[in-house]
C-alpha cells in the first residue's frame, strides 16, 4: 500500500526553488503497535507535477494536455510528472529517432519525471529529458 503523506515545499537547486514534492511512504500493513502507528518500510520524494515555469525557457504559460504533460505555448517543449516510466513513453518513445534529420524546428524538448526509488536523481526520483521529433515521437537527442 502506498499513501501519500504530506506536500513539501523545497529547494532542490536554483532552477526549481518553488517546486512541490510529495512523500510517498511504503508502509507494513501488518506493523501496527499499540498507539496505532505502523512502520515505513520505504519512502520516496516525488514531484507532485506542479512545475512552476518550462524547464526549458522558464515562460510560465503552458496548456495543461493531461494530469500529467504540460507544454508550453512559447517553445513547445513537453514536461510533467508522470505516474509511471511507461506512461512517458506514450508521449516520447524510447527509440532513436530514424531516417533524416530533422530540421531543428520539428524537435522539441522534453523533460518528464517519475516515481523511481532507485532513480538517477537520488531523490527517489526517475527522469528522461531531452529533445525528440515531433512527428515519430523518437528521441534525437538525449539529456
Amino acid at each position: 500500500m502506498t499513501v501519500n503523506v504530506k506536500t513539501l515545499k523545497t529547494e532542490v537547486n536554483a532552477k526549481y526553488q518553488k517546486d512541490h514534492f510529495v512523500l510517498s511512504v511504503q508502509i507494513d500493513p501488518n506493523s501496527k503497535d499499540k498507539n496505532g502507528w505502523y512502520r515505513a518500510t520505504s519512502f520516496c520524494l516525488v514531484m507532485d507535477g506542479s512545475y512552476p515555469e518550462c524547464p526549458a525557457c522558464d515562460s510560465e504559460d503552458f496548456i495543461n494536455e493531461s494530469p500529467y504533460l504540460k507544454v508550453c505555448k512559447a517553445c513547445g517543449a513537453h514536461f510533467g510528472s508522470f505516474p509511471s516510466f511507461e506512461e512517458t513513453t506514450k508521449i516520447v518513445r524510447s527509440e532513436w529517432h530514424r531516417g533524416e534529420i530533422a530540421p531543428p524546428e520539428d524537435n522539441r524538448y522534453f523533460d518528464f519525471m517519475y516515481p523511481d526509488p532507485e532513480g538517477g536523481t537520488g531523490r527517489g526520483t526517475g527522469r528522461r529529458h531531452g529533445f525528440f521529433n515531433k512527428m515519430s515521437k523518437r528521441v534525437t537527442q538525449p539529456g
